[in-house]
């Protein structure tokens, strides 16, 4: 089952940097082709964790959207795991500027998530929805 939203009220610091924590440890920042069309790119911004009340936390202060559970068929016995994952490349933009000058361990990839954010803007801005010529960089992100 998935929620989302965005938040409306700006975070604490103390909760950025508690969000930050949990997304440096356990996040992860992504730019992925596509499953079905391969000229087409995703940026993932997500937490897994078996921990529910951690996702929801995290969902009340970045807003995003809360996945779950999820059990693995192979490993019965394993808990249940629950996802936080941010939304569209606007809120996934606003996640990374809050959090990343928090970032360690995820600063880089942050940093890699935010730069394919921007040059897709640029490129989508009166070229409607045609393929793209992906730079070399997006395929090492």
């Amino acid at each position: 089952m998935w929620r989302a939203y965005i938040p409306v009220i700006t975070p604490k610091a103390v909760e950025i940097a508690w969000a930050a924590g949990i997304l440096d440890g356990e996040g992860h920042f992504g730019v992925h082709r596509g499953h079905t069309r391969m000229n087409r790119f995703m940026v993932q911004i997500r937490v897994r964790m078996t921990h529910k009340e951690t996702i929801q936390r995290l969902q009340s202060i970045l807003g995003g959207a809360v996945g779950g559970p999820y059990q693995d068929s192979r490993h019965a016995t394993w808990l249940p795991i629950w996802t936080w994952t941010a939304g569209n490349r606007a809120h996934q933009a606003y996640v990374v500027r809050l959090l990343r000058p928090h970032l360690v361990t995820r600063r880089k990839q942050a940093g890699h998530v935010l730069r394919f954010i921007h040059w897709r803007q640029q490129q989508s801005v009166g070229t409607g929805r045609g393929s793209l010529v992906v730079p070399a960089w997006v395929c090492h992100v």
